[in-house]
């Protein structure tokens, strides 16, 4: 049975949530100067709230009216008065890079619900949570728009951070349904959807007859070619023109064949390759914008400790860090081949391949088969030669699959403790 005081105290909590459900944001508060990323929080608010109700709430610096309130103290100033007053709990440390609070509270006469991040990033991921409590739900494949609804504040008061610091997706190319075939237009799409379900990590893997990592060696590219569309064979499809498309559904497009414009309109294959190499650029910064962390990669082949790879990896990393400035992180792949069954031969002993297998293949013992023990010391040779370019030309690129490869081999053998310190730093998840 409930005491008297519990009582009281329900009841007064009951009538401030009915008072504030019972009132209607007038405004959007997000401050003077914000930051991209804030104001495009604002910005989006306004966007799908009028889509909801019908209202077009103002974006203004401060009022007096109920309002929406977007932006952490450092941002904005009315969060920050509100937390110098007393009104709201603000834990930067505690809320983390990605974290925010969302919180409807009365101060001053007025109803607000405040939206805010310690920092941008945060406040946009507010932003959303707050529209999907509104009824909106955000795929990679468009978003679901509630029934029209009158607008009214709703009891919120809690913080939230993300349990995984990195969430992502790996986009792959060479099929006629994927980014092969993507414009700027259809990269913006999806990292702007990307953004709305709070995933924070893009990665493309290219193979060597795509053009994204080629390079330009002795004034001719390797590793790449111009990309491909439904003009020629791609993976899994024979050459068709649009209007072979089945039940007139060939009058959608405007070319005579189907792909990425550019795969269209070039004279050289450098030229090209070029134009999807300017695209990704274009498109990866787009994704910056947008609080995603941006990744490209490639397959190593052959053997690690050949004069020639050595150079080309080299020469192909300091052209993918020097095209795409805006890339975080770097990860090299193992070519499809060697992950099918292929047979990697034992390293002759008087290379400098064979004495880093023999200084690694204990490590890698839980494999079993010779060959699979062979060609993890390959790929971790190239690991281990990839890192040290990258930390040449770039210190704050990270190589991806370094720490963890290691880990993975530490945790097999045993090892845990070591193997969590390789993946992490003061207990938190680290590429």
């Amino acid at each position: 049975m409930l005491t008297c005081h519990r009582l009281v105290t329900l009841l007064a909590a009951l009538a401030c949530a009915a008072a504030a459900t019972a009132q209607a944001p007038e405004a959007i508060v997000a401050p003077a100067g914000a930051s991209f990323v804030t104001d495009l929080a604002a910005r989006e608010l306004q966007r799908y709230l009028y889509l909801a109700s019908g209202e077009l709430l103002p974006v203004v610096g401060d009022t007096s009216r109920p309002c929406i309130v977007v932006g952490g103290p450092e941002e904005n100033p009315l969060t920050r008065r509100l937390v110098a007053a007393g009104a709201l709990r603000f834990d930067a440390g505690e809320l983390g890079d990605q974290g925010y609070v969302l919180r409807t509270l009365t101060q001053d006469g007025r109803t607000m619900t405040l939206a805010a991040g310690a920092t941008p990033i945060g406040t946009l991921y507010a932003a959303y949570d707050l529209l999907e409590r509104y009824g909106f739900g955000f795929y990679l494949g468009g978003d679901a728009v509630p029934e029209r609804q009158d607008l009214r504040f709703l009891p919120l008061d809690e913080a939230r951070r993300p349990v995984f610091r990195i969430r992502g997706s790996l986009p792959w190319y060479n099929f006629l349904n994927s980014p092969t075939t993507w414009n700027l237009a259809d990269y913006k799409r999806f990292f702007d959807q990307m953004a709305k379900m709070r995933m924070n990590f893009v990665g493309f893997h290219a193979y060597d007859y795509e053009p994204f990592t080629a390079v330009k060696m002795d004034g001719t590219y390797r590793f790449g070619r111009p990309l491909q569309n439904t003009s020629e064979r791609v993976w899994g499809t024979v050459p068709m023109k649009t209007e072979e498309s089945g039940f007139g559904t060939g009058e959608c497009f405007e070319r005579e064949y189907f792909g990425s414009d550019a795969s269209f309109d070039y004279a050289t294959p450098e030229e090209g390759i070029e134009k999807a190499q300017d695209l990704l650029a274009e498109a990866l910064s787009y994704a910056r914008q947008r609080g995603i962390h941006v990744c490209v990669g490639f397959e190593v082949h052959g053997d690690p400790s050949d004069p020639d790879n050595e150079r080309n990896l080299e020469l192909r990393l300091r052209h993918l860090l020097t095209r795409y400035p805006m890339v975080e992180y770097v990860w090299l792949w193992q070519a499809e081949g060697r992950g099918g069954g292929a047979q990697q031969a034992i390293p002759p002993r008087n290379t400098p391949f064979g004495s880093y297998y023999r200084g690694v293949c204990a490590e890698f013992a839980y494999l079993g088969d010779p060959s699979r023990i062979a060609e993890a010391a390959r790929v971790s040779y190239y690991a281990h030669l990839g890192h040290q370019v990258i930390q040449h030309l770039a210190p704050d690129v990270r190589l991806i699959d370094i720490a963890i490869f290691k880990a993975f081999s530490l945790a097999r053998l045993g090892r845990a403790r070591e193997a969590l310190d390789q993946v992490t730093e003061g207990g938190r998840i680290v590429f």
